[in-house]
């Protein structure tokens, strides 16, 4: 077996290293008296991280089960020190360019421009399933009556409530505001069933005690503008969304009783959220004026 001596002369002969108890570790100095380099990287590394300097002091490769932890304490370290990367995954249904979510990307964006944002669009049925896989961080779309799945976080982002749109030269058009009586009295245009404001509309319906029967369906308010115009119907469309209004051949007038809705940005509460959608849950956001 070597001897400490044996050990003590090997050193010796190995340029910047020295012999503590049992064990060879880097010597803050080489033989011609220069501190050695790596070793006070190293020191001044753990000292800026406070760090205490100490014999005992080490890094030790983290065993498999924290892996997870590591990974999460690395994602928050780069979301807070602004370098944060990754793929954000939203879902969008009809209506979010009328929210005020495309602003909050844009402020998420000059913050963290190294995450990739990846928008998926669809209806509320097909996307709200997709949060709970968890194959989609979060989804905009219309809050149910009945209110959200507890096992989910929510933030509102538009506030409004349904209108008629009437062709210009029709009598009702000039009203000013239509009962669901009246509306149903002409072919009805509005959200098909696989739609968040659908369940809103049927409801109203039942409660007025007004059968609810649409005779065009489509999730797009463009395309309800144009088939009102054509002479088709009336149609019942958010109020928030954009182009119902400026239309000469088109007029908008308030339905009686009011049909408010919300709509809002939905994800699923608990660890699972990622460091980016974390970050833009940070964000500061106000809801749309109703």
């Amino acid at each position: 077996m070597a001897q400490r001596g044996d050990l003590e002369g090997s050193a010796g002969g190995l340029t910047g290293w020295q012999l503590r108890g049992h064990r060879l570790v880097p010597s803050s100095t080489d033989p011609g008296g220069r501190r050695n380099d790596q070793t006070a990287d190293c020191r001044d590394a753990a000292a800026a991280a406070g760090i205490p300097r100490s014999p005992s002091t080490y890094w030790a490769r983290p065993k498999p089960k924290d892996q997870s932890a590591v990974a999460a304490a690395k994602a928050e370290f780069a979301a807070r020190s602004g370098l944060l990367t990754g793929t954000l995954s939203l879902g969008a249904a009809d209506g979010v360019e009328s929210s005020s979510l495309p602003a909050l990307l844009g402020t998420f964006y000059r913050l963290y421009p190294g995450v990739t944002v990846h928008l998926v669009e669809g209806t509320s049925a097909g996307l709200v399933p997709q949060v709970r896989q968890g194959s989609l961080d979060a989804v905009f779309v219309a809050v149910p009556p009945e209110g959200l799945d507890p096992g989910f976080g929510h933030r509102v982002l538009v506030r409004d409530e349904i209108v008629a749109l009437v062709a210009s030269d029709q009598p009702q058009a000039q009203q000013a505001a239509l009962s669901l009586s009246e509306v149903r009295a002409t072919p009805l245009i509005t959200y098909g069933p696989d739609s968040g404001l659908y369940p809103r509309l049927r409801t109203a319906f039942e409660e007025a005690d007004v059968p609810f029967r649409p005779a065009y369906a489509t999730n797009h308010v463009a395309l309800q503008l144009e088939l009102v115009a054509a002479g088709v119907g009336i149609a019942l469309a958010a109020g928030a969304a954009r182009g119902i209004t400026g239309d000469p051949r088109v007029a908008v007038v308030p339905v009686t009783p009011r049909i408010p809705y919300a709509k809002a940005l939905v994800w699923r509460s608990g660890p699972h959220s990622s460091a980016p959608l974390r970050a833009l849950l940070d964000l500061p956001h106000s809801a749309e004026p109703s």
